[in-house]
């Protein structure tokens, strides 16, 4: 779980009220991730707003003919979906 507090420090929930920071908090989860592992695909739903807590996490897009190109990296502090 991450604290309400840990919500605060992270630029995209500064604004947000105490009661939904503990909303978020009471329902988040930690999860770690190997280097180059794929967390999620283009085309499929987002199911999870995910916080970089520290590391790097590219987007990554496939091209018509299968070639992979970096599109973005989001580091600690960026949120995903």
């Amino acid at each position: 779980m991450i604290s309400s507090e840990e919500f605060r420090r992270y630029a995209y929930f500064a604004g947000a009220p105490d009661k939904v920071l503990v909303a978020l908090a009471n329902s988040s989860t930690v999860h770690s991730f190997k280097a180059g592992e794929r967390i999620f695909e283009e085309g499929h739903p987002a199911k999870h707003l995910m916080i970089v807590k520290s590391g790097q996490v590219d987007i990554i897009y496939q091209l018509g003919d299968n070639r992979e190109v970096v599109a973005e990296s989001a580091i600690s502090g960026d949120v995903i979906s």
